[in-house]
């Protein structure tokens, strides 16, 4: 077994909240699972345009340098100044309420969970259908949604 303060910081956490860190195969097992959402051509299109992507990959250096020269919390950090000056409070206010706003919306827009799924990176179906597990506003606006495709049907 590796030496604590020898471990990169391949972390999760627990339900408890406890960091649990990971062993080789753990690593292995979970970032297999792990599925990028392909991003949208005009997203890429203003990527490479302002960072010049596509040259980028051509020289090694380049191809793996980060985009923005901060780290991930600084980017929590911008995101919550964001939520913050929007006046958005509570578990919505963080990049994790981001992420689940993103999948509810998915939802909403009939995108079908197996492609939701793939887009967040979940092993488990069960873990995308808690994005289906809607209350509120958002449910009211399913319900609202199959009123009106009952109505178009008549």
């Amino acid at each position: 077994m590796t030496p604590r303060n020898h471990v990169l910081d391949f972390s999760l956490y627990a339900r408890s909240g406890a960091r649990k860190y990971l062993n080789e195969e753990e690593r292995r097992r979970v970032f297999a699972a792990t599925k990028t959402l392909p991003p949208e051509r005009a997203l890429m299109s203003a990527l490479d345009q302002r960072f010049s992507l596509r040259n980028a990959q051509q020289d090694d250096a380049r191809a793996r340098a980060r985009l923005w020269p901060f780290c991930r919390e600084t980017a929590w950090r911008i995101i919550k100044t964001i939520m913050t000056a929007a006046r958005i409070r509570g578990s919505p206010a963080c990049p994790r309420g981001l992420r689940h706003a993103f999948g509810v919306a998915a939802v909403q827009a009939r995108i079908p969970l197996n492609v939701l799924q793939r887009w967040l990176g979940h092993a488990r179906m069960t873990t995308t259908a808690i994005y289906a597990d809607v209350t509120g506003p958002e449910e009211l606006a399913l319900a609202e949604r199959l009123w009106r495709s009952g109505q178009q049907h008549r």
